[in-house]
């Protein structure tokens, strides 16, 4: 098992004082995060900025099919899915496509909070991550308070429509 510790220094220059203050609502994020990206480094970097930001469960997989394995195991542990753009064999884009539009999925996973994250951010993609309700886009590089606070605009923005 692989462990990241992020020096207190490195926290505080990547989260500033404002940034650190919006920290407390994301403890009340309901259900598992799911972190998916190709790269180990980028999945671990998320993982760690979120759990310091105060969320309790998070999870990871290396590619949408994963992904999709996990969230249809158990659709109702779920509360967000952050997830790179562009992997193999599975993306983020078709695990995107699969979650809002295939008969398959579960019906709690239909509109499940998704923040698209890329380093690929043309319009056009993000025209069709958005067409496809995409929650949240990110683009890469992204520094810690960026994903705080995409992630923290996704929980307000569903809590106001009462999803």
């Amino acid at each position: 098992m692989f462990h990241l510790e992020v020096p207190q220094i490195w926290l505080k220059r990547v989260m500033p004082p404002i940034v650190q203050n919006l920290i407390p609502p994301l403890a009340k994020l309901q259900g598992t995060v799911l972190v998916v990206d190709d790269i180990d480094y980028m999945r671990k970097q998320m993982s760690h900025i979120l759990r310091k930001a105060g969320v309790s469960n998070v999870i990871e997989a290396e590619e949408g099919g994963k992904a999709f394995e996990l969230l249809r195991a158990t659709p109702e542990n779920f509360g967000m899915v952050i997830s790179d753009l562009e992997m193999d064999p599975m993306s983020g884009l078709h695990l995107l496509r699969i979650l809002r539009t295939d008969q398959i999925t579960p019906e709690p996973l239909r509109k499940i909070p998704f923040i698209m994250v890329t380093g690929n951010a043309t319009h056009a993609t993000i025209a069709e991550v958005r067409a496809l309700g995409v929650d949240g886009f990110i683009a890469k590089p992204f520094t810690g308070a960026t994903l705080i606070k995409t992630a923290l605009k996704v929980v307000e923005n569903r809590l106001a429509k009462g999803n």
